[in-house]
């Protein structure tokens, strides 16, 4: 489920010699898309400096289909792929031109602060996750 979209510009500073999108700035562009939505949805403090809880990145993959060079505008969507009970998974495909370049993957643990042990999704999450 499409949760978020927006529009990046690849720099030259985030390319290799090549003009080519270095591979870590993928994570970066991915990251940025989801702190938008999180702003947008449900506020910073909420998700990223919320006193009980949180959501760190237990795991991370991305995938290359073609070359993103610099000077390249692309659109970034973020998804919902799963929500679990302690956890949930989002995906980021980056496109131009509605061929796709890369995606990311990432899988949230929910956190207890004060234990740190996972702990159940909380409601605010779900809900903007479901909407």
């Amino acid at each position: 489920m499409k949760l978020y979209e927006t529009t990046e510009f690849i720099e030259f500073s985030q390319t290799d010699p090549a003009g080519i999108l270095f591979f870590s700035r993928s994570f970066e562009i991915y990251h940025r898309s989801l702190e938008k939505w999180v702003s947008n949805k449900m506020g910073w403090d909420r998700f990223f400096t919320n006193p009980d809880f949180a959501f760190p990145i237990v795991h991370s993959e991305s995938n290359y289909f073609s070359p993103c060079f610099a000077g390249n505008s692309v659109q970034v969507e973020l998804k919902l792929e799963s929500i679990g009970e302690r956890s949930f998974s989002l995906s980021s495909t980056i496109k131009k031109d509605e061929k796709d370049l890369f995606e990311v993957k990432t899988k949230h643990v929910c956190l207890d602060k004060k234990s740190h042990k996972s702990t159940s999704v909380p409601t605010f999450i779900k809900e903007a996750l479901n909407q």
